[in-house]
């Protein structure tokens, strides 16, 4: 049975069963199970059969644009971000991160658990005093919306894919004698004279014909329709609408405080430290055990484990604290890792223990019980969750009803007068998307859909972000269709007087170089054809003053011999033909560059190839890997 015949038949006993099991999907699983069903409407790529879901690009989108407007300052306008390019280079980011996840794991790459934990502790934003600070770094974590161990497995993985590209960049190398003479490359300067044959001092002089531009115009009809367009009806929730809306009381608060308290008394910090001897490539498990057969013996005959874990550990970060991992609540480690460290008592060392990372032996420091914070210090955070819960089951409550109501209805009147909804309306928009809930590519997919477009029924919810959900209608659309002549007719002439402006500039040009090497000076060349030349002396590799285009090309010029000159010209962007003669080459000397400066520029060339091993090896992954954009 299809979608549509559901819906024709709504009001049947069938129809009512199918939609009946719909909606108790929805009431027991949420948003997510009811739009799952759509196609891939709550992903939004695959890499090799891995997806990555709406959520993710959303929470990507969202911190990059954080990271934009974070670069612009105190004075950031958000208004001036395209919304549309920064999801689009959030997916890109993604997708190429799965790529390099995937090819780390192929290859065996990961990133050992004390490694984690100490480039946390080490992180500036999380310390106090160059210390340490838990309450800080949960706040810093949530306030991202992510849990702290949810924060510690991205990092792992962050610092899995940095892994292979810092070995790749960072193998890249340049002897001296190369440094040497690039740097006297990027030092040489060059004596030029250019011309420019202008497209617009030639317009006056071209008539194009009504037969000329109309021809054009039939033969290519396809530069000049108006995009397909849609307006949309639409209705949306989104949770945080509902968070003022829900009742929440003093007694709510307290009991809840009272839960807290009791968590809290269970609550405990232990602070750890560790031997880790990995286990991988380098190093079997037999080899490993050996290695840490040698420390058990130095234990036993009375070194401090603080010292032992400076020499051994191979967890570099937690080593040179003589394995310190600082105080952490559980959660914070691999499991069995966590189980044994919490068997422990304070001062007692555990037996060797084996977890994906290697061999760790534990020593339990210390153990504290968190401090009972107040009613006061907790009541406005307590409210504020309590008022998140009920504001979410009001939304998956309100969403299923609109689901539902939505579904058989034939337009968003109905739905919208049960659900107490205001219908709104986008401006019309293309393929490209538009402004408002038409810059999410899933709405403007929906909108151009068969079911909604070509059948006029209202869409499944989509998803536009968490708890952010809308329903879509089709309120007009306009078919692509040819732009009239008369509509587009000093468009079309404008174009071909500016295309034949462009040839004959280029035509006059190439003549000017036929004339110059033949013989013509440069200034019979001005007293013939009245151009006056440019002269620029001593032009560097990064000239302000000259178009890139016309400074790009002064570089590529062959040195000429003495008393001679070196000729070439090149269409600029805007049709213009310019025409360049090199006189003088000016060797870049050493003279003036210390060899600590040699020494930076190596390491900057270095780095910059290293970049450009690495775009070719992830460029490489790009090509074999199988990419799906929904």
């Amino acid at each position: 049975m299809s979608i549509q015949s559901i819906r024709d038949n709504s009001q049947s006993v069938l129809a009512k069963t199918i939609v009946g099991v719909i909606v108790v999907t929805f009431a027991l699983f949420g948003v997510d199970a009811i739009i799952g069903y759509s196609s891939n409407a709550n992903n939004v790529a695959e890499v090799n059969g891995n997806e990555i879901s709406t959520y993710e690009l959303n929470r990507a989108t969202e911190m990059l644009r954080r990271q934009i407007l974070d670069r612009m300052g105190e004075n950031a306008d958000p208004s001036l971000l395209d919304e549309k390019l920064i999801r689009s280079r959030a997916l890109d980011s993604l997708l190429e991160r799965q790529i390099l996840l995937q090819d780390a794991e192929e290859h065996n790459i990961y990133t050992s658990q004390g490694r984690v934990e100490s480039t946390i502790m080490t992180t500036p934003g999380f310390q106090v005093d160059g210390v340490f600070n838990p309450a800080i770094y949960e706040a810093a974590v949530r306030n991202i919306g992510l849990m702290p161990r949810e924060y510690k497995s991205q990092l792992a993985l962050d610092m899995q894919v940095q892994q292979p590209q810092s070995a790749i960049m960072q193998s890249a190398f340049m002897v001296s004698s190369e440094v040497k003479q690039i740097a006297e490359l990027d030092r040489q300067l060059r004596n030029i004279a250019y011309l420019k044959v202008k497209t617009e001092d030639l317009l006056k002089d071209i008539v194009i014909s009504d037969i000329s531009a109309k021809e054009h115009y039939e033969a290519n009809q396809q530069e000049y329709m108006t995009p397909e367009l849609v307006q949309l009806e639409y209705l949306e929730l989104n949770r945080s609408d509902f968070m003022s809306k829900v009742d929440i009381n003093d007694l709510e608060i307290k009991q809840l405080y009272e839960q807290e308290v009791e968590r809290y008394k269970q609550r405990e910090e232990r602070r750890a430290a560790h031997i880790l001897i990995e286990i991988g490539k380098d190093t079997d498990e037999k080899a490993a055990r050996e290695k840490m057969d040698e420390v058990l013996e130095k234990l036993a005959a009375g070194e401090s484990f603080e010292s032992l874990a400076k020499v051994y550990s191979q967890d570099l970060g937690s080593a040179k604290n003589g394995g310190d991992l600082g105080y952490a609540e559980r959660g914070a480690y691999d499991e069995t890792f966590e189980d044994t460290l919490y068997s422990l008592s304070v001062g007692q060392t555990s037996e060797v223990i084996k977890t994906e990372f290697g061999l760790h032996l534990i020593r339990l420091l210390d153990a504290r019980k968190l401090e009972i914070p107040s009613f006061e210090d907790l009541a406005a955070e307590l409210e504020q969750g309590l008022r998140f819960q009920k504001s979410e089951e009001l939304f998956v409550e309100q969403a299923d009803k609109l689901q539902n109501d939505s579904f058989s209805a034939g337009d968003l009147r109905e739905p919208a007068a049960r659900s107490g909804l205001q219908i709104q309306t986008t401006e019309l928009f293309s393929r490209e998307g538009g402004k408002g809930i038409a810059e999410n590519a899933n709405v403007v997919k929906v909108a151009f859909s068969d079911e909604v477009l070509t059948e006029g029924n209202n869409s499944d919810l989509i998803q536009l972000g968490n708890d952010h959900v809308v329903v879509v209608r089709v309120k007009q659309h306009q078919p692509a269709k040819v732009k009239p002549y008369d509509e587009v007719a000093d468009e079309v002439i404008d174009l071909l007087k500016r295309r034949r402006a462009s040839q004959q500039a280029q035509k006059l040009g190439e003549q000017l170089l036929v004339e110059l090497r033949e013989g013509k000076s440069t200034e019979q060349i001005t007293s013939d054809y009245g151009f006056e030349w440019n002269i620029v002396d001593k032009v560097g590799r990064d000239q302000q003053e000259l178009d890139p285009q016309i400074n790009e090309a002064v570089f590529k010029m062959p040195k000429p011999a003495v008393g001679e000159k070196s000729l070439d010209g090149l269409i600029m962007p805007n049709g213009d033909f310019a025409v360049i003669a090199l006189t003088k080459v000016y060797e870049g000397g050493l003279t003036e560059i210390s060899p600590r400066e040699i020494e930076v520029l190596g390491r900057m060339i270095a780095n910059q190839l290293g970049r450009y091993d690495f775009q070719d090896y992830l460029l490489n992954l790009k090509q074999q890997a199988k990419i799906e954009k929904y």
